[in-house]
């Protein structure tokens, strides 16, 4: 049938007409095999349960995906499950994005606040070596500064108690709880880290390697040659953006060894601190050019607690929270880059010394 050429005075009925029997016409010359029924009493089905007919043209080509090294981890302790396997699963196998929000994402952090508040009830006299459950445990040696206030220091930092005491008066205590504090918003994403950190060290007794590819000292520097731009050149907003960070190093410093580690990494601290005070080394030197961003993280996660131990005014800690949180953002949009994607396993040495010290 050939194609008909319509134009304005055609009726609409006789174009309606041969459109419907020019797709009639092709409906014959086509074959659709959907539109066959089966014969009567057909089974599809055996005895057996196999399929009378062939379903290969049924079946796509699918390749295997690899499977993501945490899952690989969990299923070498075997303590992987179904919805852990399905989060990891199109997950490319050299980003680390920790699970958050499944049950054990969630017990892990119900047990690290249990863990805390009975730390917190138990007094104030556990010495690190005998608290594995929390990172809070004193603050720095002696005082330092940040943003231009100094910290006053802890009143017995040998015993590994915190620095001062409770208000023994009503007085006292109602300016102690006056006191400016500073509340952080941290990305979602930077909280789970957290949590899986805390599970990766406590749980599967793993350690950060170090010294860390990404170092504090790189972190900062990289944020510094980010955000200065950004400012006004000879301005305020600049001397207290490097003012915070110089101050943040400090406090970085002189608080990982005190508050920032677990119990099973103090035995990796005490090995690294020799090489820094061997007269051979001429690398690393001290905690911010060998600790990464899984021990900032703990750090910024303290500072509400340490600020509240301060005498700084409204405004300052206004400040500080501006600054902190805008640096909080920035690690949280380059997370991939400054947090290792796989802990190390110590040798069984390195768990029976941790053990006993």
């Amino acid at each position: 049938m050939s194609k008909r050429k319509w134009g304005a005075d055609t009726p609409l009925e006789e174009a309606l007409a041969y459109e419907e029997q020019l797709i009639r016409t092709h409906r014959r010359k086509c074959y659709d095999y959907l539109t066959d029924l089966p014969p009567p009493n057909y089974r599809y089905v055996d005895a057996k349960g196999d399929t009378t007919f062939d379903i290969s043209r049924f079946r796509s080509q699918t390749t295997r995906e690899a499977v993501h090294p945490k899952v690989t981890e969990k299923r070498r302790r075997r303590r992987a499950d179904s919805a852990y396997e399905q989060y990891y699963q199109h997950m490319p196998k050299d980003h680390n994005i920790p699970l958050a929000g499944k049950k054990s994402a969630k017990l892990a952090l119900i047990e690290a606040e249990e863990a805390l508040a009975a730390r917190k009830d138990s007094g104030k006299n556990n010495s690190p070596e005998n608290d594995a459950s929390s990172a809070l445990l004193s603050p720095p040696l002696s005082a330092t500064s940040l943003v231009g206030i100094n910290l006053p220091p802890p009143s017995s930092p040998l015993k590994g108690e915190r620095g001062g005491s409770l208000p023994a008066t009503p007085e006292k205590e109602d300016a102690f709880q006056n006191r400016p504090s500073i509340k952080l918003v941290m990305p979602d994403h930077l909280k789970a880290m957290l949590v899986d950190d805390w599970e990766n060290i406590t749980k599967s007794q793993q350690l950060v390697p170090l010294p860390h590819p990404h170092p504090f000292d790189e972190v900062v520097k990289e944020y510094l040659d980010w955000e200065i731009p950004h400012r006004p050149e000879d301005s305020a907003e600049k001397d207290l953006l490097e003012e915070t960070m110089a101050g943040l190093r400090e406090y970085f410093n002189r608080a990982l060894g005190r508050i920032l580690l677990y119990k099973f990494e103090r035995t990796q601290f005490m090995e690294i601190s020799e090489q820094w005070e061997s007269p051979k080394n001429e690398g690393h030197k001290c905690p911010a050019d060998t600790y990464g961003g899984e021990h900032l993280l703990r750090l910024l996660v303290s500072l509400p607690e340490l600020v509240a131990q301060t005498n700084m005014d409204q405004q300052s800690v206004n400040r500080l929270r501006e600054e902190i949180t805008k640096f909080t953002n920035w690690l949280g949009k380059n997370y991939t880059k400054y947090f290792v994607s796989e802990y190390e396993t110590p040798g069984p040495d390195y768990i029976e010394k941790s053990r006993s010290a």
